[in-house]
């Protein structure tokens, strides 16, 4: 081969390596408004229902053929819970559960691109949802529904947390 050939076909393996590691250090983005109020609102101003419509809704949703999905779905949410609650977080409250709500934003091949959150009780501190946000990341950075659609999707994970103290 001559310098030209191998020029290009080290410049083609270097931009293939670089885009796949770029791919891989996609982090998913947690938003939460009491923490981040701005990127809240920013990202509210998206055209979500049209960028992100909802996986499953009683009108679109067929038990024969979404048997599969649902499947996915539950080990997808008992992957993120369980993950959640082995990691102990003090939120510092009376209460013996924390309730989190939350709706996560895929891309078209199940990928977690936006997760976002809402502590379901007003006498959590501010440090408490800190430490429960970096918990929640290290916990969903390699997480992946595994569910291909056309477009990108929504979902929402609702689940509740022991407060340990």
């Amino acid at each position: 081969m001559n310098l030209l050939t191998k020029s290009i076909l080290f410049g083609i393996l270097i931009l293939a390596f670089s885009c796949q590691s770029a791919n891989e250090n996609e982090k998913p983005i947690v938003i939460n408004s009491t923490l981040n109020p701005e990127l809240e609102s920013e990202f509210r101003k998206k055209d979500l229902k049209t960028l992100y419509p909802k996986l499953l809704t009683p009108q679109n949703f067929d038990a024969e053929r979404d048997t599969i999905l649902v499947r996915k779905i539950k080990a997808f949410q008992n992957e993120l819970v369980n993950g959640l609650k082995s990691e102990k977080i003090n939120w510092n409250v009376a209460e013996s559960e924390i309730s989190v709500l939350t709706r996560i934003y895929f891309d078209s091949i199940g990928r977690i691109e936006y997760f976002t959150f809402k502590v379901d009780n007003e006498n959590v501190n501010k440090q408490a949802m800190e430490e429960f946000k970096s918990r929640l990341e290290k916990n969903i950075n390699n997480l992946d529904l595994g569910i291909r659609q056309q477009t990108k999707y929504n979902h929402c994970v609702n689940f509740k947390l022991k407060s340990e103290k």
